[in-house]
């Protein structure tokens, strides 16, 4: 049954979480400023590869935090508005507290929460997730730094002279008007092809000058682009892929929705592999199962599993 915590509980038992995280590690809080055995154990989780998601709701990060999570590889951010919750998941267990992850929080505040094992609370854990997976399906996640995304506002937005009904909008204006940070905006017009790079390094390309970027020049404050107010900005559907009847581990992932370390768990798990990182090796039931070890120059071995393959332990 579920247990409630107390403050140093719900401490002791957060840190146990993400230790014991082996396939999943979601972090939803609103206010994000971690504390250095929180990042230790973060920084850990990334060297093993492990899927790692972190949503936070209020835009108070610094640069040196920023930096520091862009050099995670397997950690990905989202900005979810309005949030409230502070919620943190691996793939058995689960904390509903009021914990924020944020040093004064964590040190100062008297704090309560909820600990749900799956086993014992599959239900209330399946709810928990459900709604956790809901939170980050509505959050944008955010691909260039903040401290980046100011640079490029400054650089973007020279002061115009208030005139109304512009035909062509800044970039930061247009997200504005389009109710986007200009980050989401940046990269959809990068996922369009308008533009490549990042930072201060956005460049106009030939298919954005046709949907009718202009590239501008501010003395002081350097080049920018204005856009069509009515751009389309959304990337047209990716080339259809050929239907091949056995696909690599990697591309299978890709196709049921999931990061490759997630499907090769669930692999081990149904025994169709044993081993970890590079290690991984076909057993006699995988091979039953359909899969077939490859091998390749360039990259070595591999394994081709059927597309319909069960890996449901």
């Amino acid at each position: 049954m579920a247990k409630f915590l107390n403050t140093s509980a719900t401490n002791y038992f957060l840190e146990e979480l993400i230790k014991t995280a082996r396939a999943r590690l979601i972090i939803i809080s609103p206010f994000l400023k971690l504390n250095t055995r929180i990042k230790e154990l973060l920084e850990d989780k990334n060297r093993m590869k492990l899927d790692i998601r972190i949503v936070y709701g209020k835009n108070e990060l610094q640069p040196k935090e920023i930096n520091w999570l862009k050099g995670l590889e397997y950690v990905r951010t989202s900005f979810c508005q309005n949030l409230h919750a502070k919620c943190y998941v691996n793939e058995q267990v689960a904390i509903i507290t009021s914990l924020n992850l944020y040093e004064f929080s964590q040190v100062n505040n008297n704090e309560m929460g909820v600990f749900i094992d799956r086993t014992q609370e599959p239900e209330l854990y399946r709810d928990t997730l459900e709604e956790v997976q809901r939170l980050i399906r509505i959050s944008d996640e955010i691909r260039v730094s903040v401290e980046n995304v100011a640079k490029v506002e400054k650089a973007a937005a020279p002061p115009p002279a208030k005139v109304k009904n512009y035909k062509k909008l800044t970039t930061p204006r247009l997200a504005k008007e389009r109710g986007l940070r200009t980050a989401v905006l940046l990269q959809q017009l990068a996922a369009s092809g308008f533009v490549t790079g990042e930072g201060k390094q956005w460049q106009l390309t030939e298919k954005g000058k046709a949907a009718g970027g202009e590239l501008r020049h501010s003395r002081k404050y350097g080049p920018f682009i204005l856009w069509p107010k009515d751009i389309n900005t959304h990337a047209p559907p990716p080339a259809k892929v050929k239907n091949y009847k056995k696909l690599t581990t990697s591309r299978l992932a890709k196709k049921r929705g999931l990061r490759t370390a997630v499907l090769l768990q669930q692999l081990a798990a149904s025994g169709f592999v044993t081993g970890e990182g590079k290690q991984w090796q076909l057993t006699e039931k995988g091979k039953a199962a359909g899969g077939e070890l490859r091998h390749s120059r360039k990259y070595g071995p591999f394994i081709l599993w059927p597309k319909d393959i069960n890996t449901q332990s």
